[in-house]
């Protein structure tokens, strides 16, 4: 979606908008972007560490059983690829 927002505009137009993010913000907005992606999918990682440990204590201590614990770690993993692979698309 975003390339045929920048296939719309002016490339005048996005050279103009990029040298005045440079101006105000001091940084190009590419390595903002890389920044803020780095950030959030750190974020995600987190919780998604935090999220499979509290699965593996409940099924340390009896909580959960096997076939629970393999159906809540598969859609915790597709959980995070997915918002992941949304995450890349911009």
């Amino acid at each position: 979606m975003a390339t045929t927002v920048n296939n719309r505009l002016e490339p005048a137009l996005l050279d103009s908008m990029k040298a005045g993010f440079m101006d105000a913000a001091g940084v190009d907005p590419s390595q903002m972007k890389a920044v803020i992606f780095s950030l959030v999918f750190a974020v995600i990682l987190i919780i998604a560490a935090w999220i499979g440990k509290q699965i593996l204590e409940s099924f340390g201590s009896g909580g959960i059983e096997s076939g629970d614990l393999i159906r809540l770690i598969i859609s915790l993993v597709v959980v995070v690829l997915a918002t992941l692979a949304f995450l890349g698309w911009f």
